[in-house]
Order: C-alpha cells, then sequence, then structure tokens
C-alpha cells in the first residue's frame, strides 16, 4: 500500500475493467495483439527482472493459474473470484509468457493511480515515483504523482521515459518497493515547485543504497531558488554501502521558500557501473503562510510567529503588531520588573512563584 493518502490501490477496479472490456472468448489472438499492457510490455523488454504486480484476467473462471504463475518465477497474491481474475507478481519479462498461456485472457499491470477526489494534505507535497503514475509520454519529461500544479520531472543526463535507461521507475527490495533508480555517471531526476506561501520548509527522503563500493560512489542532493540557474548542496549520500532497508534523510530548506524552487538528485561523475541508488519517496513539508487578520501589520505573521504576544497595559489597548501577535500567542507569562518588585504577573497566566535573587 503506497503511503500517499491520495493514491489509492485499485486492483479490484482494474479487474472489472479488464472483465467488462475484454469478454471472454474461445478463439485466442497473439500476445502482442492487445492481451497485454503496453506498459507491462514496455517494462518486459526495459526491465525484464523488475518484479512487476499484474492483474490476469482467466479465460475461465474456475480454471487453476497458481501453478502457472509460480513457474514462471511469481505468486499469486489475491484472489478475485467474483470477477474471473487474479492479482499477482513476478518477474516483467514472464509477462508475455502468461498471456500466452490458453488459461489467460489478458494481462495488465495493477497500478496505483491518484483518487480524483482526494487532496494532497495541506503542508505537503509528495513524490512515490510510483509505475503507472510517472508515464507520460514526453521522452525527458515524466508526469508528476504529486499534487504540484504543472510539476513535471526532468531526466538528466539522458531523455528516455521513466521506464527505460539509467533514470527510472523501478521495483526494489524484492518487489516490495517501487520508486526511481539512478544509475551510471552523472545522470539524475530534476523537479520543481512554488513554495512562495510556505513560512518553512523541509525535504525528505526515503531511499536505499545498493552496491556502492566506496566514498567515490555518492549521490548529490542538490536545492535552487531561480529554478534551476544556481544549485546549492544540501548533502551527499555516499558509499561504502548496501541498505538492507529504506533510510530516511532530512533537509532544511531555509533560503529556498520561494516560487521558483527547485530540487535535484545527480549522481556523481565517479559513479560506478554496479552502483544503485533508489528513492521510494520524496517530500516537501512546510508550514503555509498566515492570511493577516484585518488591520494588522501582515508582517507581524511571519516576523513574530514564534515569539510571546507584545502586551500593553490592558489587553484592549494592544493594537496593530501587539493586536496580531496576541492572536498567534494569546497564552503569555510576562514581568516588566517595574520599581522595587519581583513578583509583576502582566501576562495572561500568573508565574508561578516570585523571581529570586541568585546573589541575595
Amino acid at each position: 500500500m503506497r503511503k500517499l493518502t491520495s493514491i489509492t490501490h485499485l486492483s479490484l477496479m482494474a479487474a472489472l475493467l479488464l472483465s467488462l472490456s475484454a469478454p471472454v472468448s474461445a478463439g485466442r489472438q497473439p500476445a502482442d495483439a492487445g492481451r497485454v499492457d503496453p506498459l507491462v510490455l514496455a517494462l518486459a523488454a526495459q526491465q525484464p527482472e523488475t518484479l512487476i504486480d499484474v492483474i490476469v484476467q482467466k479465460a475461465s473462471a474456475d480454471v487453476p493459474l497458481a501453478a502457472l504463475i509460480e513457474r514462471l518465477g511469481g505468486q499469486v497474491t489475491w484472489d478475485l473470484p467474483l470477477i474471473g481474475a487474479i492479482a499477482a507478481r513476478l518477474p516483467a519479462a514472464q509477462a508475455r509468457q502468461l498471456a500466452a498461456a490458453p488459461e489467460v485472457q489478458s494481462v495488465a499491470l495493477d497500478a496505483a493511480v491518484h483518487a480524483t477526489d482526494a487532496e494532497a494534505p495541506a503542508g505537503l507535497l509528495r513524490e512515490d515515483f510510483t509505475i503507472g503514475v510517472n508515464v507520460a509520454a514526453g521522452a525527458g519529461a515524466w508526469s508528476s504523482g504529486w499534487d504540484w500544479s504543472g510539476a513535471e520531472w526532468h531526466e538528466l543526463g539522458e531523455a528516455d521515459g521513466p521506464v527505460a535507461g539509467d533514470v527510472a521507475v523501478t521495483s526494489f527490495l524484492a518487489g516490495d518497493v517501487q520508486g526511481l533508480r539512478l544509475q551510471g555517471a552523472g545522470r539524475g531526476l530534476q523537479g520543481g515547485a512554488d513554495l512562495s506561501q510556505a513560512a518553512a520548509a523541509q525535504l525528505s527522503l526515503a531511499y536505499r543504497r545498493k552496491d556502492l563500493a566506496g566514498a567515490a560512489d555518492f549521490v548529490r542532493v542538490e536545492a535552487s531558488g531561480d529554478g534551476g540557474q544556481t544549485w546549492s548542496e544540501l548533502g551527499t549520500l555516499a558509499g561504502p554501502a548496501t541498505d538492507e532497508s529504506l533510510v530516511t534523510v532530512v533537509y532544511d530548506l531555509s533560503g529556498f521558500v520561494v516560487a521558483d524552487f527547485a530540487v535535484r538528485l545527480v549522481t556523481a561523475e565517479t559513479f560506478s557501473p554496479d552502483a544503485r541508488f533508489y528513492v521510494d519517496a520524496l517530500q516537501v513539508e512546510y508550514q503555509p503562510l498566515l492570511a493577516p487578520a484585518p488591520d494588522t501589520h501582515a508582517e507581524a505573521l511571519t516576523h513574530q510567529l514564534w515569539l510571546p504576544a507584545l502586551q500593553s497595559a490592558s489587553a484592549e489597548a494592544a493594537t496593530g503588531v501587539e493586536a496580531a501577535a496576541l492572536q498567534l500567542a494569546p497564552y503569555t507569562l510576562r514581568d516588566d520588573f517595574t520599581w522595587m518588585s519581583y513578583s509583576n504577573n502582566s501576562g495572561t497566566h500568573r508565574w508561578k512563584t516570585n523571581w529570586i535573587e541568585a546573589d541575595a
């Protein structure tokens, strides 16, 4: 199950659509004539060893397919008897052979899709690099799974789409995770977003390193505040390392909360041929700017967001910046240290004790 709530796994719906659009027929067609999802065929050609999840429509409801799937190096993951189909995981290279079996009507990718009625949580921009989502037709530009208006991912060092090449969407960790794969020297991926309405932000990556032989095998994480004209390094993720599970790293984006924010991941020019770098999820968490209240100074909301309220002798006298601050932090402990007293309580709440001199 994907981790973002705006992504929905639709195995059952995919199988139902297949059953409606591909009625069972005694006549068989060649396996590559509409019986195999084109994306599955592309994965079989470009990433033959990648484990993929598919929906297999049976030729008839009562035929068993588990033994056939196992012979092809896969396994049945879910049975859908009501619609005469199963969900399975197997190497992409075996999809065409599976579709050619007389017991099988069709094979389609079991992919996550965006739910049309879901919205990304406020303050969160996330990309899961999911097979079936990042499949835009443009060779060097991918569609974006995150809810960033108009966002696209752009390949660096090649332009062959999200299925082929060194920069691709694939599965890893025994097929349990789908994500971005970077391999080869000087390869990467770049994207951008409008962060001008953020007061603060941080970038996090869930990644895995595989067969990084030494310090020369590394991936640079870089950010830009001018749409990619200039770049600043946030950090490097280097070897020697092979991670047995996902690792998470977080970077502060202070200085990049602008309209032309961009981020990119790039392998080193010394990245060895066997090294692999995988990204399960990339996300930006941010604190949205607050809209100013009527008749208050907008700068009070940004410059005094984390400060205690500025309060005059009475709440009724607080105006302008003080009133705006009071709306943000209405509970204060305050002492004005007036003449001859260490027990002033001029805030909205009392101090627990009086002040005590250290040199008394």
